[in-house]
């Protein structure tokens, strides 16, 4: 059976592995939610990330998601749909005109779409060389938010080769997304536990109190952060 893969300019991703007494209360279509309630739970669907912190002024990065493991030569059927805003989403019309997808979706800040596009074509002919040559030209599919409030924008920080998606079955975040870091307080919320962590700035991360239990965190640990959800918060050192 042929899996619909629907992108959405306005995209919600709830990616974070909470318990069923976590999630929200207001039940979203008609299927019922899966392991970690993220699209990671669709077989074969993987999810990139990459974190560009930089100074006191960048904080941004990109977004990858990959719908099976080559999409190119195995296209999923696909459609796109505007709930709401005004922004960009690059080869929307030929998703659209064609039904299928053939190439990742990546998201970023509105003025790297044009590096972002560029990093998937690179990568998409790294995997098949006789794109141009025997072979047709992809249309990356990329959308973007206009992140200036937080980040220097105009500097354009994400890079062509920055867009590296994970293709290991054995981990769903990019080489350049993991961080070092020491744990330097955990304080209960309920079924949740906050765990401060500095990474040469904080970060704060919400996990289930088994995970805790089972890491054995406390403070003072050193631990590698493995960014893989749709958001960081970031909070200026004292």
């Amino acid at each position: 059976m042929r899996r619909f893969f629907v992108l959405a300019i306005a995209l919600a991703f709830a990616c974070s592995a909470l318990p069923a007494s976590a999630r929200t209360p207001v039940p979203i279509g008609t299927f019922p939610s899966g392991a970690v309630d993220g699209i990671t739970d669709v077989a074969g669907v993987k999810v990139g990330h990459v974190t560009k912190v930089e100074g006191t002024n960048v904080r941004t990065g990109a977004t990858g998601i990959i719908a099976n493991d080559d999409t190119w030569s195995q296209r999923v059927a696909a459609a796109t749909f505007a709930l709401n805003g005004n922004g960009e989403m690059t080869g929307a019309h030929w998703v659209d005109q064609s039904g299928f997808l053939e190439v990742p979706v990546v998201l970023t800040d509105t003025l790297d779409v044009g590096r972002a596009d560029d990093g998937v074509v690179s990568w998409l002919i790294a995997k098949h060389p006789q794109i141009g040559v025997r072979e047709d030209v992809p249309l990356p599919v990329v959308a973007e938010c206009d992140d200036q409030g937080i980040n220097d924008i105009q500097g354009r920080h994400v890079r062509a080769e920055d867009v590296t998606l994970e293709t290991d079955a054995a981990g769903h975040a990019s080489t350049r997304n993991h961080l070092a870091a020491r744990v330097v307080s955990i304080a209960a919320e309920g079924p949740i536990e906050r765990v401060t962590l500095d990474c040469g700035f904080a970060l704060d991360a919400l996990i289930t109190r088994r995970s805790r239990e089972e890491m054995h965190l406390t403070p003072g640990d050193q631990v590698t952060a493995a960014i893989k959800a749709t958001s960081i918060h970031l909070v200026p050192r004292v």
